[in-house]
């Protein structure tokens, strides 16, 4: 279980750097972090927790950052 929590505490830094981070780099920079932080915890936690690791970063990301960017059109020609 202590992985788990490790784990959980990594994505949650890499979530704080986000926010913090987000207004001086792009949105795919703050995915790299989540990339980053996953391939911490892929080097020492075992494949399940590497695993979970994975999708709560995922979740993460589309619950914090994703959202905002998804409902933002920036091009009107790019739409059609």
């Amino acid at each position: 279980m202590r992985g788990y929590g490790r784990a959980a505490l990594v994505l949650a830094l890499c979530t704080v750097l986000g926010t913090v981070v987000l207004d001086w780099l792009s949105i795919t920079d703050v995915a790299m972090l989540y990339l980053l932080g996953v391939g911490v915890i892929a080097s020492w936690a075992t494949r399940r927790q590497a695993v979970v690791a994975a999708v709560l970063s995922v979740a993460l990301f589309d619950f914090f950052f994703a959202a905002q960017a998804a409902l933002a059109i920036e091009r009107v020609s790019t739409v059609a």
